[in-house]
């Protein structure tokens, strides 16, 4: 996420009746600025991180945090923001770099960062989106 630009409420498992639901299921935190995110990514991911107590998917700088999650059990402590992969780092937190997640790790805080996940592929909608502000051609796409 951006340096301070995004304040984010995020579910609170440590309040009473969380889990209740689906005991036996994880917790995530995922950026929503992820123009280039592919479904078998996030897939990818999640099976990557229940291999831990908690993990994470750092940035494409590698200084931020793209997705947060924990096994059921764990406390859901997440630390988005700028300089949060070095807190869940910190915290004990199994970073996941895999190849194949290029679209999970391109999150947008820039300009620049839009024109990478251009060249990933971005969905229709989002395509439109950045050709209308004038960050060029909108590139590939995807559904």
């Amino acid at each position: 996420m951006g340096a301070g630009k995004f304040s984010v409420d995020l579910p609170r498992p440590d309040l009473p009746g969380h889990g209740s639901r689906w005991p036996r299921s994880g917790i995530g935190g995922l950026a929503a600025d992820l123009p280039a995110l592919r479904p078998a990514e996030l897939s990818d991911a999640l099976r990557a991180a229940a291999r831990w107590p908690q993990a994470f998917v750092p940035d494409f700088a590698g200084s931020g945090t793209t997705l947060y999650a924990v096994r059921p059990g764990t406390a859901f402590r997440p630390r988005f923001g700028p300089g949060s992969a070095a807190r869940h780092r910190a915290a004990g937190a199994a970073e996941i770099t895999r190849p194949g997640l290029a679209g999970l790790r391109r999150d947008v805080d820039e300009p620049a960062d839009l024109r990478g996940a251009r060249e990933l592929g971005l969905g229709t909608r989002t395509a439109a989106v950045a050709a209308r502000l004038g960050s060029g051609q909108a590139g590939g796409q995807h559904e």
